[in-house]
């Protein structure tokens, strides 16, 4: 009871202290997140999204008010290219204050403190937010909002913004044309990915170097942890292959649930080619539509000029996506990753689960 009293009540600006997380306050952090972002998030899924992931220690620390943890940010480090080479990535990623303790000079201390981290052990800081955060973020020194990753949207039984009768005959239409594109343009082959397939994406990320001047690196560590061995939510995996059998790319598909509503989500995408990226796009469309779906979307953003043909031709709508924020935080790092064109993104980007 004296806990509640005690938020309740109002803080200076200076009652704010900022410290590392400790495992007594993992039931808190699943509070605010709840009370932040209004969804409940289990503490197993937090810990394997910060501190899962292959190669990073993984950071975290709240905001205290009066000795009571009102806020809180997190972030986890991993490798990416830049302009070839590679260099070390935090994602950081989770923040959030209370509503109550809002613009009293919390989010300043927890964005100073990140900023910290991310000139310690980084060379580029992103960070995916809403609009209001993502700006308070910047105004506090995080980093610098820079745009937003579209959102490819295809609604495969029914448009939902025109009259019924009219989006059930252009969704018909729509799977018309993409059945045409699918059949005429060169599309790989892809089938689902199996246990041999570890090695020939090891390879393929390493010829990724060469497909965006920055771009997570999304090899079969980073594959593993972030979509088959995270805590809930199952997925499955496609591997696209060229007609002589190279390995060209790969594709993780997962449905999300709110309600009634089925949403279909394209999570991961890396594909060498055109046909490959056809092809990955073909399969998942297909599987996702037979189980339901009433609408498909990808999160993706790709500087390759014809990437965004193939999708467009594939039947899909840019939408407005997530907000993100970057800052090059060594010298070595350039201003590359402070523009939205020079960066290859997905779903797997962003700390969306």
């Amino acid at each position: 009871m004296a806990e509640t009293d005690d938020r309740s009540r109002p803080h200076a600006a200076g009652d704010f202290v900022v410290r590392p997380v400790l495992t007594k306050d993992e039931p808190a952090v699943e509070r605010m997140f709840y009370e932040c972002f209004g969804t409940q998030r289990s503490i197993s899924l937090w810990q394997w999204r910060w501190f899962g992931a292959p190669g990073s220690p993984g950071v975290a620390f709240v905001l205290e008010s009066g000795g009571v943890p009102v806020g809180h940010w997190a972030g986890s480090t991993g490798d990416m290219w830049l302009g070839g080479r590679r260099k070390t990535l935090l994602l950081g990623g989770e923040i959030m204050v209370l509503p109550q303790y809002r613009r009293r000079g919390g989010m300043q201390k927890l964005v100073a403190t990140a900023r910290t981290v991310a000139d310690r052990t980084a060379d580029v800081w992103i960070a995916f937010a809403t609009e209001e955060a993502a700006r308070g973020s910047e105004a506090a020194g995080g980093p610098r909002v820079i745009g937003r990753m579209p959102t490819w949207v295809v609604w495969p039984r029914r448009i939902p913004h025109l009259p019924r009768a009219i989006g059930i005959l252009a969704a018909q239409a729509l799977k018309g044309w993409r059945g045409v594109v699918f059949s005429v343009l060169p599309c790989a082959l892809v089938e689902g990915l199996g246990p041999l397939a570890w090695a020939d994406i090891d390879r393929l990320a390493e010829s990724a170097a060469a497909f965006a001047p920055c771009m997570r690196i999304r090899d079969s560590g980073y594959l593993r942890w972030r979509w088959i061995d995270r805590p809930e939510g199952a997925v499955d995996i496609f591997a696209a292959r060229t007609r002589s059998g190279v390995f060209s790319g790969y594709a993780v598909v997962g449905i999300e649930t709110v309600g009634p509503r089925r949403i279909g989500r394209v999570l991961d995408l890396l594909a060498r080619d055109r046909a490959s990226l056809r092809g990955l796009l073909r399969r998942s469309l297909a599987d996702l539509t037979a189980r339901d779906c009433e609408v498909i979307t990808c999160d993706y953003l790709d500087p390759r000029p014809w990437s965004r043909s193939v999708l467009r031709t594939a039947g899909f709508i840019p939408r407005r996506g997530k907000v993100m924020s970057a800052v090059s935080t060594s010298t070595g790092a350039g201003t590359l990753p402070e523009r939205l064109d020079s960066w290859y993104l997905t779903r797997g980007d962003t700390d969306v689960n």
